[in-house]
């Protein structure tokens, strides 16, 4: 291994640094589909992974549903948001998650129960 080998060797461990990674994890931010990709290679399940990971994370993204919905939202999320910043995307449609999720049908059988 002369000097043109060490060298390749510093870059690949500063790449990997740059990454958060070593040749045996994952790189610190993916995006959805290369999260899918690494996790194949390395067997792992990328959800289950992505759990593991959600108090370390400094930015999550999440559907609405689990910011309006106490019952759809997981408790690693629910912890690891506690006093953080919530940004918004298209907040246009967040009035409608908030009331789907605050909605309920209620059958008219339950009414006549309520008369009797």
């Amino acid at each position: 291994g002369g000097p043109a080998k060490k060298k390749k060797e510093e870059e690949e461990e500063d790449e990997a640094a740059e990454k958060g990674s070593s040749s045996s994890s994952l790189p610190k931010v993916l995006d959805v589909e290369d999260l899918l990709e690494a996790c194949r290679s390395l067997r792992k399940c990328a959800y289950y992974h992505s759990k593991e990971r959600v108090a370390e994370s400094e930015l999550i993204f999440a559907p609405y549903n689990y910011l309006v919905d106490d019952a759809q939202r997981p408790p690693e999320l629910d912890a690891a948001c506690r006093g953080g910043i919530v940004i918004v995307d298209e907040a246009h449609n967040l009035a409608g998650a908030a009331e789907e999720a605050s909605s309920f049908d209620l059958a008219v059988a339950d009414l006549e129960g309520c008369a009797s």
